[in-house]
């Protein structure tokens, strides 16, 4: 009895030394927090997307890898040369089908990886992007394999879902949930809409922003900005591009456009002395409508009053730019078009034109707002600008026009969409023109920007929206790559 008390004594201290012996060896696990993760970045240019993949392999050391994506061929190409491995991971094999979209990689390290909570580097992936499409998610044009008779023909990997890591003799799988993957673009996407002239960058942001078509089309003039600038709230009314013209021509780039929109109406902006009789013809089998007056400023009147003809409201507020220089009225084109404000024009001194003075007073606009410093439009021309119902004229402005422009944007920040911006020229007017009705429906600030006048507050603007997807007007003489990667920081 004595004996047999003992040896379960004897057991019982050996079950607790075996319990505590493992409890200072812990056991092998993968936290939910815990698990690997292969992450797959993208960065983005106008043509190029590469993605850059990594992997963090918490509480356990890796022997290989593979990982097999589908890709969209509709916005991608790809080549069986695009994948390489990064060191210190070598490739074992390439997997490629450019029928079928797939792409992938497997690969081995000579010396095993150790643990680590840091991303490692094992491949970059580089995709073409096809003319005309352009990247705004990674997710929505990646994803992680999941085929499996695609799988089973490139190595028996019919289980995995695309994406393995092996740490000794254990496979860890998506399947099996040990493996996840994350998907992000890691800068700006940018799309650059930038023809051979400003007319076929025109028509390369009305297809951009109009693919389905539009039943109506604004034509103004590109060489002169006069009767031009006022166009953007209209054409935000239409849900219409705008598409530049020379005065006595049409570009074929224009006419192809027009014709791929479909349109069944064309506003002409200004008198024939900006857009000639034989433009207006050359427009057949739509009905043709010019908007014009005896100058400048009752043009924009002209416009500002059709423009109330189709939203049947009067406006709450006027803006009013300079009559003989473009930067101010572009800069806030897309806010006026997307409050539905018009854009009249003033002199640089005296008063308001009895025109303009009129129209505010017929409107019934409770406030006018100035843009740009008294440079361009006197203190004593702001005054003349309350009438009629206004009860307050105000002022944006800053010491130049690229300030002015990063001030209007930061006054009406709220109206834009998150994670967003347009970028274009402030020394010539036709990119950002066009561009502007763009601006409007995408609700995009526009940030006028050049190389010698980009300032600290200008980069700190674009940062804080947090820029995800950038649109750029004209071509890499006009905004040359290295602006854009300053202003993005």
């Amino acid at each position: 009895m004595l004996k047999t008390a003992s040896r379960f004594y004897r057991m019982i201290s050996l079950l607790l030394v075996l319990c505590l012996l493992a409890a200072s060896f812990p056991i092998m696990a993968f936290a939910a927090e815990e698990k690997p993760t292969v992450r797959f970045s993208g960065t983005v240019s106008s043509s190029k997307l590469v993605v850059a993949v990594s992997l963090n392999n918490p509480n356990t050391s890796l022997d290989s890898g593979m990982f097999l994506l589908k890709y969209d061929t509709n916005v991608l190409t790809a080549s069986s040369s695009a994948v390489s491995a990064q060191s210190p991971a070598k490739k074992s094999a390439v997997y490629f089908n450019a029928s079928s979209g797939y792409i992938g990689l497997d690969w081995h390290y000579p010396i095993r990886l150790a643990s680590t909570d840091s991303y490692s580097d094992v491949a970059l992936i580089t995709f073409g992007i096809k003319s005309g499409k352009t990247v705004r998610r990674l997710d929505e044009v990646i994803s992680v394999c999941t085929n499996k008779d695609w799988l089973e023909d490139i190595g028996g990997y019919q289980n995995d879902g695309g994406l393995l890591l092996c740490s000794g003799n254990n496979v860890l799988t998506a399947a099996g949930g040990r493996v996840s993957a994350n998907f992000s673009l890691s800068s700006a996407a940018r799309l650059r809409l930038g023809g051979s002239d400003r007319f076929a960058t025109s028509a390369l942001i009305s297809e951009e922003g109009w693919s389905g078509g539009s039943d109506a089309v604004i034509i103004a003039n590109g060489i002169q900005f006069a009767d031009a600038l006022a166009g953007v709230p209209l054409a935000a009314a239409l849900n219409a591009p705008i598409l530049l013209v020379a005065k006595n021509s049409v570009s074929s780039s224009v006419k192809a456009e027009v014709a791929r929109l479909g349109a069944s109406k064309v506003y002409i902006l200004g008198g024939i002395a900006a857009i000639d009789k034989s433009v207006e013809n050359s427009f057949s089998g739509v009905s043709v409508e010019r908007l014009a007056g005896s100058d400048r400023f009752a043009t924009a009147v002209a416009i500002a009053e059709k423009l109330q003809e189709i939203t049947g409201r009067k406006p709450s507020n006027v803006f009013l730019a300079s009559a003989v220089s473009f930067p101010d009225a572009l800069a806030v084109s897309p806010v006026a078009g997307m409050t539905l404000s018009p854009i009249l024009y003033a002199p640089k001194t005296g008063t308001i034109t009895a025109v303009t003075s009129d129209y505010i007073k017929a409107s019934g606009a409770a406030s006018v707002t100035v843009l740009g410093g008294t440079a361009v439009i006197n203190t004593k021309v702001q005054n003349s600008a309350k009438v009629g119902s206004v009860a307050s004229v105000t002022r944006i402005s800053g010491d130049n026009r690229y300030q002015t422009a990063l001030r209007i944007n930061q006054k009406y920040d709220s109206l834009f969409a998150t994670g967003t911006a347009a970028f274009a020229t402030g020394l010539a007017f036709p990119d950002a023109l066009a561009g502007g009705a763009l601006a409007a429906k995408l609700k995009l600030p526009l940030v006028l920007a050049d190389t010698p006048y980009v300032t600290n507050e200008m980069k700190s603007y674009v940062s804080g929206r947090d820029v995800r997807n950038v649109y750029i007007f004209g071509g890499s003489n006009a905004v040359p790559d290295s602006l854009c990667t300053t202003l993005l920081g």
